[in-house]
Formats: C-alpha cells, sequence, structure tokens
C-alpha cells in the first residue's frame, strides 16, 4: 500500500497543484485582459513526467514471488495478501502510467528475459525450503512413519524433493513456453511478411 502511495497518489496530488497554479494563473491574465491560449494536447502530456522502465515492476513482483512461495508453509495467508496487492497494484499502475507519466517508447521482446531464469530459481528455491520447514519443524513425519530417526526423515524429504522435480521437469515438457495460438500467429504473421517480399 505505501508503495502505492509512493508511486501514484503523491504524483497525482503534485500534478493537481500544478494543475491548480496554473489555472490561477489564467484566471489572473484573464482579469488582466491578457489572452493565453489553452495548452494543446500534445503540450499537457510533454508536462507528465517521464516514462519509468519496467525493471522496478519485475524486482517488485520477482522479490514478491520468493517471499510468498519460499515461506507458504511458515505463512499461508501471505499469497492472499499478495493477491490482493497485486489486484491493487494493476489499478494503480494503470493510473500511474496513463495519467502521470510520458508513453513509453515500445520495445519488442519475446519473452522475458533474465526474469525468467529468477523465476525458475525461486521455484526452486521454494520447494527445498518448504519442505525443509515441514520436515523440521512440524511432526508430520513421526506421524506418516512413526517414530524414526532424524537421518531417515532427511532421506524421506530428499526423496519427497527430488521427486518433485521430477514432476516439474514432466509438466515442463508438457506445457508449451508457447501457447498454441500464439506460435499459430507468429507462423502466419511470419508467413506473411516472407510473401511480401
Amino acid at each position: 500500500i505505501t508503495g502505492n502511495v509512493k508511486e501514484s497518489f503523491i504524483p497525482f496530488m503534485m500534478q493537481r497543484r500544478q494543475e491548480k497554479a496554473k489555472q490561477k494563473e489564467m484566471e489572473e491574465a484573464k482579469k488582466k485582459d491578457i489572452f493565453i491560449p489553452p495548452p494543446h494536447l500534445a503540450m499537457e502530456q510533454s508536462a507528465l513526467g517521464e516514462s519509468e522502465s519496467v525493471f522496478d515492476d519485475y524486482f517488485e513482483l520477482t522479490n514478491q514471488f520468493a517471499k510468498v512461495s519460499i515461506f507458504a508453509t511458515a505463512f499461508p495467508f501471505g499469497s492472499v495478501l499478495a493477491a490482493m496487492n497485486n489486484h491493487l497494484e494493476i489499478y494503480s499502475d494503470t493510473f500511474k502510467r496513463c495519467r502521470l507519466l510520458k508513453r513509453p517508447l515500445p520495445h519488442r521482446a519475446l519473452t522475458i528475459g533474465s526474469w525468467l531464469h529468477a523465476f525458475d530459481f525461486i521455484s526452486v528455491l521454494a520447494v527445498i525450503s518448504n519442505l525443509m520447514i515441514l520436515s523440521l519443524t512440524g511432526k508430520y513425519m513421526v506421524q506418516v512413519l512413526g517414530d524414526v530417526n532424524i537421518a531417515t526423515e532427511f532421506f524421506v524429504m530428499v526423496g519427497i524433493e527430488h521427486l518433485m522435480f521430477i514432476v516439474r521437469v514432466f509438466m515442463r515438457f508438457l506445457i508449451p513456453h508457447v501457447p498454441n495460438e500464439i506460435a499459430q500467429i507468429r507462423a502466419k504473421e511470419k508467413y506473411e511478411a516472407s510473401k511480401s517480399k
């Protein structure tokens, strides 16, 4: 919430203050019979703040994903809070990018780049940390296996971890990186581009 206030509310209030000052200046000029033409839309947009890079947004999402997934067993309600925050963040960022900042220059990108590797690493770390938290703090292994020593608990945990990684790799091969509809659209665009040459 504090991030949304800092990113959107404070710049919005500063912009409103500047607009009121300009309006007051125009009213004073009107009283003195000085004609000031109303600002053109392009001039209003050029006065907006510079567009930000998406690095900060990706970093914020990666940080949130790490906290929610790595400590999911310690604080399960965190995912609900993260979903509520993301819902609010959608509207906050939309308002900020549409009303407070200049339009950014578009850059073509096929993927999210190195952020994908960061999310991949965090998901692996999340599996390990959640299984460690469950096996070391809870009495789940004792309930399932009975009274066993710590070495047996550790090897069972490592076995479950490896099983989850095998499922993860299997799911990666099962689910394509690019949905079929998008792949077909890209192939069609590529074909049409080669045909027009």
